[in-house]
């Protein structure tokens, strides 16, 4: 009869486990992972009923097995071994307590016990059909609460978040191993039916109710952090206005030598030198501040302080050594969802490195592009720069490696290692046509 039930309890696990872990899988994966479950535990269940020394209830050793797939399953998705355990181990606890929840009524009425609706077709089929939506409501509800606690976790503490999640959930599944166990020695097994249930489910509620409740004061906690690091940001900027600052005054001093060299011409009464470096010095000065103007007019649309303030004076300087800039920001930047010390650093990083190369003597043209897309799923910071040699896509973020000479290399390797700990952070490179462009993609 143990063949039979497996068959519900693999569906009612699945459908369990997709409300919980709230990833997109295709029909092939769950086709796939329903057959390969109910397979591999009918299979190992056959087995150990031949095997004297698998003194294991068969009910318990299906259980195992199932939890294990699932585990599998999760992996497969995560590549974390604690997330598997963890979502698993929810969506067979949460089948458990539907079914318990469901079966309690039908015990009491026909005053029967577990083995009473197994071995009755049509108590068996009224069980799963309360069974079925009972437990797709209890799984949705949780899965709603854990993702929504989930997702506004750090990478550290999601970490954190899984392996609290995991213990529980080991705990409460032990206990109801053991309930099983006791459930076999037990006469009075409506009462006992009626202990388990209430125990269960207050258990898994109090768990989901904790999970909640942790996730809340680390989120708490994330917001104090996030106020100091609003003032380390707020200093950041203060900083990148002084240097801005500096750039204006250089920018004024190179202003004044060319009027002092004109003063020189009209003492020496040079009238057609007057002109002509008069001319000089005109077109510099528009040409300078209309690309100046026409860059820091469209990085307004970013409202981040700290990041306008720091391509403020990249930019600036760009434009001093040559480089002409074509900036694409159409729509407004609100939000990043980085950390802002984090994104200023990246940010800086990508504009330096292409600085840098366009600085080399063999270019004529120097371009520098920079762009920020937003969707509703990502956004896209891109930076590009003229490039004659293309350098190997492969080997740039690795340590020490660099095409600009001895000593260097630990940019773009830096630019790397900030992405992987902000982890929704992820850098490629890309070249196209003697450009070579840095993209920072941004998940929300």
């Amino acid at each position: 009869m143990i063949y039979f039930l497996l068959i519900p309890s693999v569906l009612l696990s699945f459908m369990a486990l997709l409300n919980l872990f709230k990833h997109k899988f295709s029909y092939i994966e769950i086709a796939t992972g329903i057959v390969a479950t109910y397979a591999v535990t009918l299979g190992l269940v056959a087995i150990s009923s031949y095997i004297p020394s698998l003194a294991l209830d068969g009910d318990i050793f299906a259980n195992i097995i199932m939890t294990l797939c699932l585990a599998i399953f999760v992996y497969r998705k995560t590549s974390s071994i604690l997330q598997g355990g963890y979502y698993a181990l929810l969506a067979i606890i949460t089948s458990m307590v539907g079914n318990t929840i469901a079966s309690i009524p039908l015990l009491i009425i026909f005053n029967t016990n577990i083995e009473g609706l197994r071995n009755s077709l049509v108590l068996y089929i009224i069980l799963a059909a309360f069974t079925f939506p009972l437990c797709y409501t209890i799984s949705k509800y949780a899965g709603n609460r854990l993702h929504k606690s989930y997702v506004q976790l750090s990478q550290a503490i999601k970490k954190k978040f899984i392996a609290y999640g995991f213990t529980l959930s080991a705990l409460i599944y032990l206990l109801s191993q053991v309930n099983v166990l006791v459930y076999r020695v037990v006469d009075d097994r409506v009462i006992l039916s009626s202990i388990n249930v209430v125990i269960m489910t207050f258990i898994f509620f109090v768990a989901i109710a904790i999970m909640v409740a942790y996730s809340t004061s680390q989120q708490k906690q994330m917001e104090a952090v996030f106020k100091n690091k609003s003032l380390e940001d707020l200093e950041i900027y203060t900083q990148n206005l002084g240097q801005a600052y500096d750039e204006m005054r250089n920018f004024r001093h190179d202003h004044f030598s060319l009027l002092h060299a004109l003063m020189g011409f009209a003492n020496d009464n040079n009238q057609e030198g007057l002109h002509k470096h008069l001319a000089k010095t005109l077109a510099y000065a528009k040409s300078t501040l209309d690309k100046l103007d026409s860059s820091m007019d469209r990085l307004k649309f970013i409202h981040t302080p700290a990041l306008r303030g720091l391509l403020s004076v990249k930019f600036a300087h760009a434009l001093e050594q040559g480089i002409e800039l074509e900036i694409d920001i159409a729509d407004p930047i609100d939000d990043i969802p980085v950390d802002q010390m984090d994104l200023c650093r990246l940010v800086g990083i990508m504009v330096d490195n292409a600085t840098e190369e366009l600085l080399q003597e063999e270019y004529d043209t120097k371009v520098l592009k920079f762009g920020i897309l937003v969707d509703d799923d990502d956004t896209l910071i891109i930076c590009s720069n003229t490039c004659k040699t293309p350098p190997p896509v492969e080997m740039i973020f690795q340590k020490g490696y660099s095409s600009k000479g001895c000593d260097r290399g630990f940019g773009l390797y830096s630019l790397k290692q900030i992405s992987q700990k902000c982890g929704n952070v992820l850098v490629t490179a890309d070249i196209k046509e003697n450009e070579f462009s840095l993209v920072l993609t941004v998940v929300r």
